[in-house]
């Protein structure tokens, strides 16, 4: 679908007045938003859940999450007592990509997902092993059932310096000899015919004999001039875990309780949430707090490597009923916490028959809202959000000398804000300030008096020459 038709449907979504839903007709009191307002009427005692916040690990096909964060607040206050924010965490079963191998369990940990443990229903392994009940969890490397191809003298290429090396295939083209290497050491190996699992066991820590990598062999091919060997299961866990126990701290948090049937902690020391802080708790987990006044506040996981990451907003269950997402309870859409502004809902009008929504009956809306320049003595200007996007969408009157107010918005535009910022920058004579989109702005000349500067505005090397870039005069940047 075109732009133009995108802001068709915006326009007619703005026409019907299909406007955001108040932030006050959310789910409120004692969970359900990611965001806790205290103009919101919200419990003082508050609960995060898998439902509720995406950063914690939750199986949307099962239903099934493991962590919960709780928060005991006082009226009118921002400090957190000791022991007022306990988390816990438990292991729940979750099934391997590769259906036959059947299920194992998992374990969020500080919004992290963990190895837990083989139970009954770990179709490779002969007795239940939970490595969580020896206070360790690995990371859960590979979980795959995409169906590979290897030749002899080729290698599956798994994580952490392991590689599983297809050696030699029989005359008769029944069995595989194949290879685990570690780091081009050959520790294992073993002779696999079709429709059979390799298994490779190590002691973890003090768990013993732990599965640490298997790979399900679909299919021999022997031909008459190569060999092909089917790969359709990998499931790989790390052999470097945490250990945890009893007393251990996390950032702000202490470990008061484990075993195999979870973990509790609960915070050590009292903190405050201030004004415009971001409080470490544990681990990548934190609290953004709004700049503002009236307290605000949400969990937010840090994110530093590449990849792709699920955003997801509060679970429509049998537990939450959930018929409106805006950025209280879905933090895709735009927000800006610390002037509480959002411009984005999601609603369904009507009761889902089944797994069926009616035509008409799910309604996006966003509407322009007024935000601060970062430089205050600007004013503000306007944004909306669309489609989970921050744009422009006009200046309002008196701003930058305008007397009039600009709507790019009424003439169906809509312009990413690349830049807005109050930092402070160096300029000297002859230096430029690079923008975006290709723009620089250059210091050229200081009159004698040192009253004024002459500014020149270039886009990929083109002087604008004229006071205004709309004019078409350019010439060739020096």
């Amino acid at each position: 679908m075109g732009n133009k038709n995108y802001l068709k449907i915006l326009c007619l979504f703005l026409m019907l007045g299909l406007l955001c839903e108040s932030a006050a007709a959310q789910v409120s009191g004692s969970s359900g938003n990611r965001i806790w307002d205290a103009n919101l009427s919200q419990n003082l005692t508050y609960t995060w859940t898998p439902q509720t916040y995406s950063g914690f690990y939750y199986d949307l096909d099962t239903g099934e999450g493991s962590e919960n964060m709780t928060i005991q607040l006082t009226e009118g206050s921002r400090s957190v007592q000791r022991n007022g924010l306990q988390y816990e965490t438990r292991p729940i079963e979750t099934n391997f990509e590769y259906g036959n191998w059947g299920s194992y369990q998992v374990i969020g940990f500080m919004a992290e997902r963990y190895f837990a443990g083989y139970t009954e229903n770990s179709n490779f392994v002969n007795d239940d092993i939970s490595v969580i009940s020896d206070g360790q969890l690995s990371k859960i490397l590979i979980d795959s059932d995409d169906r590979k191809s290897l030749y002899t003298g080729s290698s599956l290429i798994l994580e952490e310096g392991y590689s599983l090396n297809i050696v030699e295939v029989d005359v008769n083209g029944n069995t595989v000899w194949v290879q685990l290497e570690k780091d081009g050491d050959v520790i294992d190996n073993g002779f696999l015919s079709s429709n059979s699992n390799y298994v490779y066991e190590t002691d973890l820590g003090d768990a013993d004999d732990v599965p640490l990598i298997a790979v399900h062999l679909a299919q021999i091919f022997r031909g008459t001039e190569t060999n092909a060997i089917f790969v359709e299961g990998i499931f790989q866990i790390s052999d470097e875990y945490v250990q945890i126990e009893n007393g251990d701290r996390f950032g702000k948090m202490e470990i008061s309780s484990t075993s195999s049937s979870g973990i509790i902690m609960r915070n050590r020391d009292s903190f405050t949430l201030g004004r415009g802080d971001t409080v470490d708790i544990m681990g990548k987990l934190s609290f953004v707090v709004a700049d503002s006044s009236e307290l605000r506040f949400a969990p937010i996981v840090e994110i530093s490597e590449p990849g792709t990451y699920e955003l997801r907003g509060t679970v429509h269950d049998e537990t939450f009923n959930t018929t409106v997402w805006t950025p209280y309870n879905f933090e895709g859409f735009y927000y800006s916490i610390d002037e509480n502004v959002s411009t984005e809902s999601l609603t369904l009008t009507e009761e889902i028959s089944g797994r069926s929504i009616d035509d008409e009956a799910l309604v996006y809306s966003t509407s322009p809202a007024l935000v601060k320049f970062e430089q205050e003595s600007w004013g503000s200007y306007q944004v909306i959000g669309f489609m989970a996007e921050k744009y422009f969408a006009g200046y309002p009157a008196n701003t930058f000398g305008n007397s009039r107010s600009v709507s790019v918005l009424s003439d169906d535009i809509l312009a990413k804000v690349l830049i807005d910022d109050d930092h402070k920058r160096s300029m000297f004579t002859g230096s430029s300030i690079a923008l975006e989109n290709g723009y620089s702005l250059k210091a050229a000349e200081v009159d004698v008096n040192g009253n004024r500067v002459l500014l020149e505005l270039y886009r990929d090397c083109l002087l604008y020459t004229s006071p205004s870039p709309r004019d078409v005069e350019e010439s060739r940047m020096p």
